[in-house]
């Protein structure tokens, strides 16, 4: 039975540089490491759809606070993205990872389930099965990492991302 559950703030958990489930230690992506150290890590136990906007908004202040804000909308839809995901595919438990780059944001999802997604190009007819597949064409770089509890799905945006321009529709 799935119970109401808020978003925990665990921001001193320490370094982000790994699969962040079970304080597991392992190398990071290469996309994930950062020189100027600032990160934000939030726990989302049985993450839910209502939870989406407030973790958006999350996002949207420390970009601004970096002075990353042009990556937001980008970051905001991978973040909602990987979240659904992890509603949809899980038993809904996760951490969410903010990492500032050198010149852009590194953004990772653990959750407990090991089973990798697959991304594949949809053919026309399908209705559902995008969401990887347009993030990762859209980031400058996209993964996956094998955790022994888990894995981690990330993604990592920089100056070449693929935006919408000023004055151009995202749809």
């Amino acid at each position: 039975m799935r119970t109401e559950s808020t978003a925990t703030d665990v921001t001193s958990l320490g370094s982000p540089d790994a699969c962040l489930n079970a304080g597991e230690s392992s190398d990071p992506p290469e996309a994930a490491k950062s020189t100027e150290g600032r990160w934000y890590r939030m726990g989302l136990p049985l993450v839910r759809p209502e939870h989406m906007e407030p973790v958006r908004e999350i996002i949207r202040v420390h970009l601004r606070l970096w002075r990353k804000a042009e990556l937001s909308f980008i970051a905001e839809l991978g973040v909602t993205e990987l979240l659904t995901n992890v509603y949809k595919h899980t038993r809904g438990d996760c951490e969410l990872v903010l990492s500032e780059t050198d010149s852009g944001v590194f953004v990772g999802v653990s959750d407990f389930d090991a089973t990798l997604p697959i991304i594949r190009e949809p053919s026309d007819d399908e209705v559902g099965g995008r969401g990887l597949f347009l993030l990762a064409a859209m980031a400058d770089g996209f993964g996956t990492e094998p955790c022994r509890s888990g894995k981690q799905v990330w993604f990592r945006l920089g100056p070449e991302a693929s935006r919408p321009r000023q004055g151009e529709s995202a749809a």
